[in-house]
C-alpha cells in the first residue's frame, strides 16, 4: 500500500461532499463525508456558519481517504471531535487539525485506522509524540492517551511520566505491532478487558511500575489486576486484563483473587495450559 501513498498531495474541498445539520442554537454539525477524494479538506464554515462539531463515524468505511486536513478557521471558534469520528479507514495515514481553533476532543477519535501514523496539531492542551496523541482533559497538564496510532510499528511502548492514563484501549486492541505496554506507577491502564472491542489480542505484556502511586491497579507477571477498593465483596483483587497474546504456558494467580477470563479472541493462538489457583 505504501507505493500508492498520495497523502502528501494537496487536499480537496468540495462542499457537495458533506452532510450536516444546524440546530436551533445555530450550531453546525458535520454528520457524513460522502466524497471519494484521497486527500480531504474539511471546511471551517458551511453556508457562512462555523463548523462546531464532527459527528461520530463521519468518515466511516471510506476506503479512499489517505489524509484529512481541517481548513484553518477564519473566525476563531471551538470544534468538537467526537469519539470514532475517523472509523474503519484502511488507508488513512495522516490527520491535520486547524489553527485559530479551540477544541473538545473525545478519546479514541481514530479507531480501526491500521496505517495511521501522523496527527498534526498546534494547541496548548495537545501533544503528539512518538505516534501517540495526548490530550490535557482538565487544562492543568494532566494528559491522557487519546489515540495510539494503529500504524505504529514499535513492539514496546512506555507511557511517559506526563501522561496520567491510557484512554485508547480500542487502538491498543487493534494494533498488530504492539506487544509490550509499560505504565509508570501513577498511570491508569486502558479499559478493562471485555468480549467485544477491548480484547487486546496482540498484546503479550502489560506492566505497571510497582510503587504507592497507583491505588487502584497493579500488574502481576504481565497481567493487570484491580484492587478491592473498586470491587466490594469478599475478594481483595480481580483480574482486569490478561493480554491475549501472552506467551506463558502456566500462570499463578495472587491470593484472594476473583478470576474472570474473557473469551479468547479469534485472532489469538493461546498457549496457556495450566492455571494455579491459590487456596
Amino acid at each position: 500500500s505504501g507505493q500508492d501513498d498520495t497523502s502528501n498531495l494537496p487536499p480537496v474541498l468540495n462542499y457537495n461532499d458533506w452532510e450536516y445539520k444546524i440546530n436551533s442554537a445555530n450550531k453546525l454539525e458535520i454528520t457524513k463525508y460522502t466524497g471519494n477524494d484521497k486527500n480531504v479538506l474539511v471546511p471551517d464554515q458551511i453556508e457562512g456558519t462555523n463548523v462546531e462539531r464532527i459527528a461520530e463515524k463521519t468518515f466511516s468505511g471510506n476506503a479512499n481517504i489517505q489524509s484529512v486536513t481541517f481548513k484553518d478557521s477564519e473566525a476563531y471558534h471551538c470544534v468538537t471531535i467526537s469519539s470514532q469520528t475517523f472509523y474503519d479507514l484502511p488507508q488513512l495515514r495522516k490527520i491535520v487539525f486547524p489553527k485559530n481553533t479551540d477544541f473538545v476532543f473525545n478519546f479514541e477519535f481514530a479507531v480501526k485506522t491500521p496505517v495511521l501514523t501522523d496527527i498534526e496539531i498546534d494547541h496548548w492542551q495537545a501533544k503528539f509524540v512518538d505516534g501517540v496523541f495526548y490530550w490535557d482533559e482538565s487544562g492543568i497538564k494532566k494528559y491522557s492517551m487519546y489515540v495510539y496510532c494503529e500504524g505504529n510499528t514499535a513492539s514496546t511502548f512506555t507511557v511517559p511520566d506526563f501522561c496520567g492514563g491510557v484512554s485508547c484501549g480500542r487502538n491498543i486492541s487493534n494494533c498488530k505491532y504492539l506487544k509490550v505496554l509499560n505504565l509508570h506507577e501513577g498511570c491508569r491502564p486502558p479499559h478493562a478487558q471485555d468480549y467485544t472491542e477491548h480484547t487486546y489480542p496482540y498484546l503479550e505484556e502489560l506492566n505497571i511500575e510497582p510503587g504507592d502511586g497507583n491505588k487502584y491497579y497493579y500488574s502481576y507477571n504481565g497481567a493487570v489486576f484491580v484492587y478491592a477498593s473498586t470491587l466490594g465483596g469478599a475478594y481483595s483483587n480481580k483480574l482486569y486484563i490478561y493480554p491475549g497474546a501472552k506467551t506463558d504456558k502456566e500462570f499463578h494467580f495472587p491470593e484472594n483473587c476473583y478470576i474472570d477470563f474473557p473469551t479468547v479472541p479469534k485472532e489469538t493462538k493461546p498457549v496457556l495450559e495450566t492455571i494455579y489457583v491459590p487456596s
